[in-house]
């Protein structure tokens, strides 16, 4: 390598680790703020909540923030030191505790999307307890977490605030009307491609993102959720085309190009528009639009009116006035519904947490009945290991113990020339502060966290003796957590994966039964959005799975039928925008609720496709038998494409 190449990777490095240390300087003050704060006030031994509390601000400090929020939060902070104590009160109720609480934590804080969304407060609960208290003692450890909640709920709102300063929804969605707006001028210009596929999903996945990741499960759902549902929607619009080869032959032989320059102009008026009157302005020259445009019958037909409909309905939405909500009131049925939903063998969360509240259990008990000095590292170290994907656990299982070594050796050496308590309090934030700088789970990462374990352990024991405790307490941990991982409701990556596709698949059944209620005239826009931003995280992350795979018969077999199944949804949401936005006969209506009933139940049955097809042909809408003849060849497609993946 050159000198100009050495200087080139020397320098990438440095905004490598200058972009580390921007993005964990906001982790690392909070960090210290309650390190400091809580052993001033209350003494160094009520410091095991920082952990958590950091760990909850790394999980949430890129989601919206508010006083209440924080203050929810607090109150569940509170509530898990309350059962940390009282687990801690006898074995009986460490075993109770201990596998009902990381459960309902996992359930209640966690899916595919989010999945470690549960590690702050399971890190909470189980530190917490790992010491039994007096009741004066708790009283203390009391005040501790309610200064810890106070200090955390100060941080998530300033940090929100910082970042809707930094970067507001109006500049989101500024920014990708305005990349939606290039990319249908490049469309126009006839250009095709993976590249352009990817710059359209890349904004639906944004959306999908913002929509799942800003809603709480005890919550109803806002208009600006449901806005970045409808935005979402409009991007997978136009991905849909783009899949589609036939687009192109629409625009040489029967479509004029420049229609998808006039959707360009519009969508770049719709962003200039600042106050509600110019937003329902443009909504109104989209509705116009679609009654003066003549398109002819085609797949840009099609995605030209469901755009138009999208943005207008979209416009008229945004141009609405905010109005405070006139009840907070919990959503129970929908919480019910979710949990019960959950509540399934096949499903990730299940496994995880069945997983979990039994390392947990046993480690904890383990540290209960033993009594040995520091035996709290086996379940502190046991959850650490302890991760949701199968790959990721047993990468921290190899890099863990190895970190614990090299941790133990180094703060041994150090230990001996720190001349006191302050040199020590000073070395061991500093390690803490690199930890947060580097990557989760890393050998580097365990060895900094062991150096500051020991040398705040070195202040009342021998440092060699704790070194070796630690070691044999990580090698115990490795061991109980590898034992669960291989033989309690394993979930490696192709067991998730399978589950992926059961449950895009089960998608596909809902929103067909969306469909159904929507031709009864019982529609719901946030259903379907949901359902929506649902099947497309869920598909890019079976998308991940196959392209991570070796090349071969079967990788491609899997990525076919992964197409396939976007397919059909995509034509399922086809057939949902027409039911919206078209004046449907009431024959055509009818029919198409003797269609949703059968493929809500089987959304892709061999026994049913003949009179499926008639149906479809029946329709007096174009577009809609269009889209329900492709739907049914997409389905007879993926029907033969697991059959052939179930021979292979």
């Amino acid at each position: 390598m050159g000198t100009h190449g050495k200087t080139s990777s020397v320098a990438a490095a440095v905004q490598t680790a200058r972009g580390r240390v921007a993005d964990a300087l906001p982790a690392i003050l909070v960090y210290i703020v309650l390190f400091l704060g809580i052993t001033a006030l209350f003494g160094s031994s009520y410091t095991m909540v920082v952990s958590g509390a950091v760990c909850i601000f790394l999980g949430r400090k890129r989601r919206r923030n508010t006083p209440a929020t924080s203050l929810i939060i607090g109150l569940v902070m509170l509530a898990l030191s309350v059962l940390a104590w009282l687990a801690s009160l006898n074995l009986a109720l460490c075993i109770i505790l201990n596998l009902l609480v990381p459960f309902v934590l996992v359930l209640a804080q966690s899916n595919q999307f989010v999945p470690k969304g549960y590690f702050g407060y399971a890190m909470i609960f189980v530190f917490l307890e790992l010491k039994p208290l007096t009741i004066d003692e708790f009283l203390i450890q009391t005040a501790s977490v309610v200064f810890a909640a106070i200090v955390l709920g100060v941080a998530l709102v300033a940090y929100s605030a910082l970042q809707r300063r930094r970067e507001r929804d109006e500049d989101v969605f500024t920014r990708s009307l305005s990349t939606l707006a290039d990319l249908l001028d490049r469309m126009a210009a006839g250009e095709r491609g993976q590249e352009l596929r990817d710059a359209f999903l890349s904004l639906e996945r944004t959306f999908d993102n913002l929509s799942i990741t800003n809603h709480h499960f005890l919550r109803t759902w806002d208009r600006r959720e449901f806005i970045f549902q409808m935005y979402a929607e409009l991007f997978q619009r136009a991905v849909y085309l783009l899949a589609d080869d036939e687009w192109q032959d629409d625009l040489a032989r029967r479509v004029d190009p420049d229609i998808l320059h006039e959707l360009a102009l519009l969508v770049r008026q719709a962003n200039a528009a600042k106050t509600p009157e110019e937003l329902r302005s443009i909504a109104r020259m989209a509705q116009m639009a679609l009654g003066v445009v003549d398109v002819p019958e085609s797949r840009v037909r099609v995605f030209f009116h469901s755009f138009l409909h999208a943005l207008a309905l979209i416009l008229q939405i945004q141009a609405e006035p905010l109005r405070k909500p006139t009840s907070r009131r919990i959503p129970w049925n929908e919480v019910v519904d979710d949990a019960f939903r959950r509540m399934n063998r096949d499903e990730f969360e299940f496994r995880f947490a069945c997983r979990l509240s039994l390392v947990t259990t046993l480690t904890c008990s383990i540290s209960m009945v033993w009594g040995y000095e520091h035996v709290y590292w086996l379940p502190l170290n046991a959850i650490l290991l302890l991760m949701p994907s199968y790959e990721e656990s047993a990468h921290r299982m190899r890099t863990r113990p190895v970190g614990t070594v090299i941790g133990g050796a180094l703060a041994t050496f150090v230990s001996h020339y720190l001349p006191g308590t302050a040199s020590v309090f000073a070395v061991s934030l500093t390690l803490i502060s690199i930890l947060y700088c580097c990557t989760p789970g890393s050998w580097v990462q365990a060895m900094l966290a062991t150096m500051f374990a020991l040398l705040m352990t070195s202040l009342t024991m021998n440092a060699t003796t704790a070194a070796w405790l630690r070691i044999l307490f990580v090698g115990l941990a490795v061991g109980i957590v590898l034992v669960i991982n291989r033989f309690v409701v394993p979930s490696p990556r192709e067991r998730i994966f399978e589950g992926n596709l059961r449950e895009l698949t089960q998608l596909i059944r809902e929103y067909w039964a969306t469909v159904g209620r929507g031709a009864r005239g019982a529609t719901s826009l946030r259903a379907a959005g949901e359902q929506l931003a649902r099947f497309h995280l869920m598909y890019a992350s079976a998308s991940k799975y196959v392209r991570e795979m070796e090349d071969g018969h079967e990788r491609q077999q899997l990525r076919a039928g992964l197409s396939t199944l976007w397919h059909m949804f995509s034509e399922v949401e086809q057939v949902e925008h027409l039911v919206l936005a078209e004046d449907l006969s009431q024959a055509d209506l009818d029919a198409l609720v003797r269609v949703a009933t059968i493929l809500e139940t089987r959304p892709h049955p061999t026994s049913s496709h003949e009179l499926l097809c008639e149906l479809a042909h029946s329709m007096e809408s174009e577009s809609l038998s269009f889209a329900l003849l492709h739907y049914l060849d997409h389905a007879s497609m993926y029907e033969q494409q697991v059959i052939g993946y179930a021979e292979a």
